[in-house]
């Protein structure tokens, strides 16, 4: 998606229009962090790692430098700063499936085996979270994708 069609997506009119760029861009970080990006999943198991979804103030603290446009388009492709570990970007895309419901990942500790005829169905359990913007996300892959 070109910086525009990028802007335009998310109600950007110009490049100037500095007030809207830092609402969307901490909206867009905020939105991501619900869907399960940058955080720890709850999974039953140690050593899980939190992933970062950047921000103005952790690049200033960090790289003392100022977020750009160019840091929220990088970020916004999964590039830049953005750590996210494979278990966050299955609790991210299951969320966007589901009509944006953000679950805790279970292991299953034995697995069906249809053929000796163990079939154990798993209630998902309560949803975490319910991210009602999760429609952005969805629009934007869908834009990326048509255009």
């Amino acid at each position: 998606m070109t910086p525009q069609k990028w802007k335009r997506h998310f109600g950007l009119k110009r490049d100037t229009d500095d007030e809207k760029t830092n609402v969307t861009k901490e909206k867009s970080r905020q939105m991501a962090l619900q869907l399960g990006l940058g955080g720890r999943t709850g999974i039953e198991i140690g050593g899980e790692r939190e992933g970062l979804v950047p921000s103005d103030a952790w690049k200033r603290r960090v790289q003392g430098d100022a977020w750009r446009s160019g840091d929220t388009a990088n970020v916004s492709i999964g590039q830049g700063q953005l750590l996210v570990t494979p278990l966050q970007m299955a609790v991210y895309t299951a969320a966007l499936a589901n009509g944006g419901r953000v679950y805790r990942p279970r292991l299953v500790r034995e697995p069906a085996r249809p053929e000796d005829g163990f079939v154990r169905e798993l209630a998902l359990g309560r949803a975490l979270r319910y991210v009602l913007e999760h429609r952005v996300f969805i629009n934007g892959l869908r834009t990326v994708v048509l255009r």
